[in-house]
């Protein structure tokens, strides 16, 4: 059976991403530790989101961790050796990004070095999807860099890049 690997998972981008695997017969590992309460507060909170997967998947298995400790990313990986990792964790305000900068960096840049590098080690042959939404990337009013290229794809349709792996 094929292993996805979702960080995420409870969030909005994640838990479609974990129906989508799930209904294609993919055993699914969730990663999620419910930051979008730390940043958002009590209507942040994704439990609900993650008891609807557990209930309504039996090839869902959720893991209770922080991608940016470093240390439990690496072990995960070891442990599962995921044939996809879908990262879409991310810290998506501006305004938090600009009162809280260090958090910021961590949940969208240091986590997603760590995942990499997990990948690296110990599931290198693993196809990586990494999805961002443009207001996760904070650049302060004063630079002006250009914006970056648009691009037009399908949500969701991955097949060509995953489901023809053997």
């Amino acid at each position: 059976m094929k292993t996805a690997l979702v960080t995420g998972s409870s969030g909005l981008i994640g838990s479609e991403t974990v129906d989508y695997f799930c209904s294609l017969g993919w055993k699914v590992h969730g990663v999620d530790n419910n930051m979008r309460a730390d940043f958002f507060g009590p209507a942040g909170d994704t439990r609900w989101n993650q008891s609807r997967l557990l209930a309504k998947h039996k090839h869902f298995q959720h893991h209770e961790l922080d991608i940016r400790d470093r240390a439990a990313v690496l072990g995960c990986m070891e442990a599962l050796k995921p044939t996809a990792i879908v990262h879409t964790a991310a810290q998506p305000s501006h305004d938090l990004a600009a009162s809280r900068p260090f958090d910021d960096f961590d949940v969208n840049a240091s986590d997603t070095l760590n995942l990499l590098e997990s990948t690296r080690r110990y599931a290198p042959e693993a196809v990586f999807v990494h999805t961002i939404i443009l207001p996760a990337v904070w650049m302060p009013p004063a630079i002006n860099l250009p914006q970056p290229k648009r691009i037009s794809w399908k949500p969701f349709d991955w097949s060509p890049a995953i489901l023809p792996r053997s």
